[in-house]
């Protein structure tokens, strides 16, 4: 959303630095505000504003400091809820390393980011690893958790996905991956 981007530049640049690129811009993008609320973020867990351009629909609605949406919000109350604080004890994989579930997911034992993308150097420089979700690089029996939200979509051979998931997931765990998926 480009609003969010205006937000980011001004948070890196600082409000001086972002001033003159902001007055230029920010009128158009703030004419297509159609909706927004206040509250506590359940990802990054801050006072934030959602904001959202071009309908009311709460999914489109983003915080301003994680950007995370509706979906990723109820997916990190849900990991809340199922793992609480035995998630300090778990492995987990998820397969997006941009996600604003990082706050809630790094509280882990260990916290594996993943993505893929086709010649791309093994990891990247904030330290996710590339990783093919049909041929996964880990070890049997590596993870107590995946977690993915709009990738499986995207993948070709969705069995070959599924079986690699249940391959790394230590066995005695009947569903511990959560995966969200919207088909469009």
């Amino acid at each position: 959303m480009a609003l969010l981007k205006i937000w980011r530049t001004v948070r890196q640049r600082g409000p001086l630095g972002a001033c003159k690129k902001l007055l230029t811009v920010a009128p158009a993008y703030l004419r297509g505000i159609k909706c927004w609320r206040v509250g506590r973020c359940q990802c990054c867990e801050r006072l934030t504003i959602f904001l959202g351009q071009h309908n009311n629909s709460a999914e489109l609605r983003s915080c301003l400091h994680c950007s995370a949406n509706e979906r990723y919000e109820l997916l990190a109350a849900e990991i809340r809820k199922r793992y609480g604080d035995r998630l300090s004890e778990m492995d987990v994989l998820e397969l997006d390393p941009h996600s604003p579930l990082r706050k809630v997911l790094s509280r882990a034992q260990s916290y594996t980011r993943s993505f893929y993308e086709e010649g791309c150097p093994t990891i990247s420089r904030d330290g996710a690893v590339c990783e093919d979700i049909t041929a996964l690089n880990f070890g049997k029996n590596s993870f107590d958790l995946i977690v993915s939200s709009e990738v499986l979509e995207h993948v070709a051979c969705l069995e070959r996905a599924l079986s690699e998931s249940a391959r790394v997931l230590r066995p005695g765990i009947k569903i511990r991956s959560l995966v969200v998926q919207i088909l469009e």
